[in-house]
């Protein structure tokens, strides 16, 4: 589903549905073995669920090619200085 239109379904659900839609969902995806080994590898490296750790990189795979005006992160916060002296 393209941003837009997962914006025009938000924008349309009921206000229950639109905080249910805000939780974490469940997928099932298909990889090729060589991402599935490197997959296990990390997520041992790492003490995660392999789970885990194919969740964390697709986040971070998501907000790295997502426009910044889309993602909504609570991690970033952005801070406007005013300078009420005029010169």
């Amino acid at each position: 589903m393209t941003q837009e239109r997962l914006l025009q379904a938000r924008n349309q659900a009921s206000p229950s549905l639109a905080l249910a839609s805000r939780k974490p969902q469940r997928v099932t995806i298909t990889v090729p073995w060589s991402t599935y080994q490197t997959l296990i590898k990390a997520s041992d490296e790492q003490g995660r669920s392999l789970s885990n750790m194919a969740a964390y990189w697709l986040e971070r795979q998501a907000d790295a090619m997502a426009p910044e005006r889309f993602v909504a992160s609570p991690r970033r916060h952005h801070t406007i200085h005013l300078n009420s002296q005029d010169g």
